[in-house]
């Protein structure tokens, strides 16, 4: 089961109810402050809330993110109103959606869940709503429970994370949840997040741990996974790794693992000088674990149903922006070696859009890409922005009704350039 769409509302910067289909590709633009990581982290947030593991609603450093100082921070405005989260996944068992309202309690500054809700294709399963607002303040509050085969005017629900505990539901149902809230695991659970600020390289790191199955949220592991693969897996991510700086930037990188703690060497494809990963440019070591995130989630060795990253152009050269979004593009569609992960990228890059678009009109069907633009506006006489919309992309790789502002910024430069070199010509 693959992630299909995010559902929220009245969450964060959001007020209105938003439910927001992915594709293979999902490429999020919009200006600072507009709320493209809220929506970028949202997946870390669902995935702490739909583990077996859950205590609380939701964790606020889910995925090793922190996500919020406070529970009310997430409810928009911060105020009085409950705020919904949820999700819809589908595959070959169909499509499977469930939206959670939660409301702040601010007397405990906790979350207490007011309503819950699955669909399966469609069509509604479960329905379980707080009988009473007086019921948010109890040890275990009743609850009016709805569901295709059984109802009940009031019961007892105890809710593990964003989903209800399958002990507290009837006999009857008990089954048929449990397969639902697995499959909503299978999309979530071990989602693959690098920020916008990967780490600084140490000079090396420590003896690699074995079988090592994430980077980090700052792509802190990227080290010790690559001597993990080399010294246990073969070292075939590590040698893809390599090629691909080696193609794109001309400086191979390899994992030296011969002394105690390994080290990460970068070798100029022209003169063959080596030198440590420290003395190279922010760019390569900002883009390492991107690199290495791809090519260990095509050989399963990072075992993650989605993958985001904020900013994989930050510190890189232009000129390797169209590089990157062919990496992320490949990974996502799918190859010969590999069925595609779904991969969510929150960029400011012009350049690792056109090449998107360039694939579209040359190879790639639309439908692989969809671009979401938050706090932009369709026409310069549009009274205030969209929150969110989205943009299509046709054969031709051509968007539909592009946002006005988005990388016109070159354009409006040169124009007062050249309205500068008029009047100087005066």
């Amino acid at each position: 089961m693959k992630l299909k769409a995010l559902i929220w509302n009245r969450y964060r910067s959001f007020k209105e109810r938003q439910k927001v289909e992915l594709a293979p590709l999902t490429v999020i633009i919009g200006k600072n402050g507009s709320g493209k990581s809220v929506i970028s982290r949202l997946p870390l947030i669902l995935a702490s809330g739909v583990s077996n593991a859950s205590q609380s609603p939701i964790d606020l450093m889910a995925g090793g993110v922190e996500h919020a100082a406070q529970y009310q921070d997430l409810v928009n405005m911060r105020g009085a109103l409950p705020f919904t989260l949820g999700c819809e996944v589908a595959g070959k068992y169909g499509s499977f959606e469930f939206e959670t309202t939660l409301r702040h309690i601010s007397e405990t500054k906790s979350l207490v869940v007011e309503k819950f809700e699955l669909r399966e294709n469609g069509v509604d399963q479960v329905k379980i709503e707080i009988t009473d607002v007086e019921q948010l303040a109890e040890a275990s509050p009743r609850y009016s429970y709805w569901t295709v085969a059984n109802q009940e005017e009031a019961r007892a629900i105890q809710f593990s994370g964003l989903l209800p505990r399958v002990a507290s539901m009837v006999d009857g149902d008990r089954e048929a949840f449990s397969k639902a809230a697995q499959y909503f695991r299978e999309a979530l659970e071990g989602a693959s997040y690098l920020g916008p600020f990967r780490a600084e390289p140490d000079v090396s790191t420590k003896a690699p741990g074995q079988d090592i199955r994430n980077l980090g949220p700052r792509g802190e592991r990227a080290t010790e996974f690559l001597a993990d693969d080399k010294l246990r897996h073969g070292g075939a991510v590590g040698k893809d790794v390599g090629a691909w700086f080696a193609g794109v930037l001309g400086q191979s990188v390899s994992v030296d693992t011969n002394g105690i703690r390994p080290q990460i060497a970068v070798t100029d494809q022209t003169t063959g000088l080596q030198v440590g990963l420290a003395d190279t440019g922010a760019g390569l070591s900002q883009a390492l674990p991107i690199v290495l995130q791809n090519f260990a989630a095509r050989a399963q060795r990072l075992p993650a149903p989605l993958l985001i990253v904020e900013q994989p152009e930050l510190h890189l050269h232009p000129g390797a922006h169209g590089d990157l979004s062919d990496l992320v593009l490949e990974t996502a569609i799918g190859g010969s070696n590999h069925g595609g992960i779904p991969c969510m990228i929150e960029t400011h890059s012009e350049q690792f859009i056109m090449r998107i678009r360039r694939r579209i009109a040359e190879r790639v069907a639309p439908d692989k890409v969809v671009l979401w633009s938050l706090n932009h506006k369709e026409t310069a006489e549009q009274p205030a922005p969209e929150t969110l919309r989205i943009i299509p992309f046709d054969q031709k790789g051509d968007p539909g009704a592009w946002p006005v502002g988005v990388f016109e910024e070159a354009f409006g430069d040169l124009a007062k350039m050249r309205e500068a070199a008029r009047s100087q010509a005066k």
